[in-house]
Parts: structure tokens; sequence; C-alpha cells
């Protein structure tokens, strides 16, 4: 009961991700490993069951250490990664412009998917009217608190012609959201650059109907 009721109320929110599902399941996995020791000790006393069970141990041993040892690996070319660390000076920048122009809501584009830094603080307020349009947390109750904290309800793509409305992208404005913008409203929706940081650009669009 405990447990539909939790998958019920993340299934209302609209946040079911599978990580939830296993953040759940794991705690029936681990009774249930000392339930099945319990119920079969006697199989123990048969020597092919515990060569089995010796074999899966060791195989299990052995996978997790390959894991181990690719996540470290991993985590030791990420902290090495130059790419990486502009990208986060990038987005720190970006977030500070942001900033700066409170009463503007800014959408990043898909080419500054950046990385960020879990660490940092912000000392002359916080880009909450940074956003991206799309990704898991879209719809999502932090998602409407956002909207609200700049003053909307909603935020669809008839929203991208509004004056204080600006995307963020890397070098240039976004070709596919442009072909996007003109299927769905007119031919000619164009887009303006009106600021170019180091490593990002402000664009907004325009209807020229």
């Amino acid at each position: 009961m405990v447990t539909a009721t939790i998958f019920i109320y993340f299934i209302y929110n609209g946040r079911f991700p599978y990580r939830v599902t296993f953040s759940v399941l794991i705690l029936y996995i681990l009774p249930l490993l000392f339930l099945i020791w319990d119920v079969q000790v006697s199989i123990w006393k048969n020597r092919w069951f515990q060569y089995a069970v010796f074999a899966v141990v060791i195989g299990a041993f052995v996978y997790s250490i390959c894991g181990s040892c690719g996540l470290t690996r991993i985590a030791y070319s990420i902290s090495k990664d130059s790419t990486r660390l502009e990208s986060i000076q990038t987005k720190i920048k970006v977030e500070q412009y942001a900033i700066e122009n409170p009463d503007n809501l800014y959408v990043y584009d898909y080419s500054l998917a950046l990385a960020g830094d879990p660490f940092v603080t912000y000392e002359d307020g916080k880009p909450y009217n940074l956003t991206f349009w799309g990704g898991s947390g879209m719809y999502s109750p932090p998602y409407y608190d956002q909207l609200r904290a700049n003053g909307r309800e909603e935020f669809y793509s008839d929203s991208f012609l509004d004056d204080n409305v600006f995307f963020i992208g890397s070098q240039e404005p976004d070709a596919e959201l442009i072909d996007y913008m003109k299927s769905e409203f007119s031919e000619k929706i164009s887009t303006q650059i009106v600021y170019e940081g180091d490593g990002f650009i402000v664009y907004q669009f325009k209807d020229s109907r």
C-alpha cells in the first residue's frame, strides 16, 4: 500500500524516472535477500549450490571492481578536461549576465548545456530568470515555481516572441530552433543578436509581419 501510494504520487506529479523506481524497489530487494537466506538455509548443504553461489559472489565482486575503476578513470578524465573547465566558466558568466538583467527571461539553447559547479555561491542575487525550455524538469513543480518568480504561469513557444524573452547560445542562434519558429508562426521570423559575451551570445526572436 505504501509503495503504491509513493508511485501514484510521483506519477501524478509527472516525476517518475527510473531512479525513483529503483530507489523504492531496493527497499524491498534487501529484505528479500534475507528472506531467501532464511527459507533456503537447507539448500546450503548441497555442495554444487555452494559452488554456484561462490561463483556469483566472485563475479559480482569482479564486476563491481571493474565498474569502480571505470568510474574512477572517468572522474579523473573529467577533472583534467580543460573543455569542462571552460564550460563551467562560461556558465558562470551566463548566470552573471542574467543576474544583471533581472527584468528579462533568458533561455539557453542546446549549445549551452553546460557543466555546472554544485558549490557555486551567488553574492549579487540568483539567476532565477535563466532557464531551459525542455528537459526532464519541464512541467515539474520547480519549473512552475521558476515561471511564477518571473511573473508567468505558462511558457510556450509563442512566448519566445515577447519583448523580454531572450535566448542564449554558444556562437550563433540555433538553426533548428529558428526553423521550428518559422514553421510554427511565420517565415518572416528572424533573430537579432543583442549581446556577444565571452563564450556565449544573447539573441532574440523577431516577427516582421
